[in-house]
């Protein structure tokens, strides 16, 4: 669902905090907007929450409808459907499972950087190969870190298999060079 009324600039009766109040803070999720409410057999909803974005979902279709209806009748909100792409991520349904991937999202990043015919290898690095500063002819630092935050984003949403390297990597962004 999309907010619609997220930021008008309109007066508040309320009062709005910049931090958690402190009876409400969970100790490790001060930061986290993912809510969730369930009842005792079971059924309930989770709703994740991202600037005025949020993406509902739970174990029974009437509870995810009971919300939606709720959370309509107190903000302006447009029903997007059923989610199939959150944040660069694509949502798959097979079966009865969900697989989420960012194959596009990292389609466009090889092609953003010049790489759409790198060959594929099923592991990035040799954990073992030593990386040392660069003695060569610079590339560019800003398209290089660039480069790196794409893949961050990417390590942390959907592919933690290539943490290592993207780790590795971000050590050598002060004067990285093109091999």
């Amino acid at each position: 669902m999309d907010v619609k009324t997220t930021f008008l600039n309109g007066d508040l009766d309320e009062e709005v905090y910049m931090k958690q109040p402190e009876r409400f803070v969970m100790p490790g999720n001060e930061h986290k907007c993912v809510y969730s409410k369930f009842d005792s057999s079971g059924k309930g909803v989770i709703i994740c929450l991202y600037v005025d974005d949020m993406l509902i979902f739970g174990t029974d279709q009437n509870e995810v409808d009971k919300t939606k209806k709720f959370l309509s009748s107190k903000f302006l909100m447009k029903d997007m459907g059923e989610a199939d792409v959150i944040l660069g991520i694509k949502i798959k349904r097979e079966n009865k499972e969900i697989v989420i991937t960012q194959s596009h999202y990292i389609e466009k990043i090889l092609k953003k950087f010049n790489c759409e015919d790198c060959s594929p290898v099923s592991t990035p690095m040799d954990p073992v190969e030593k990386l040392k500063p660069n003695t060569g002819k610079p590339v560019d630092q800003l398209e290089y870190s660039r480069a790196i935050g794409c893949l961050m984003y990417a390590m942390t949403s959907t592919r933690p298999d290539i943490a290592y390297v993207v780790g590795r990597l971000s050590r050598f962004t002060s004067n990285p060079i093109r091999q």
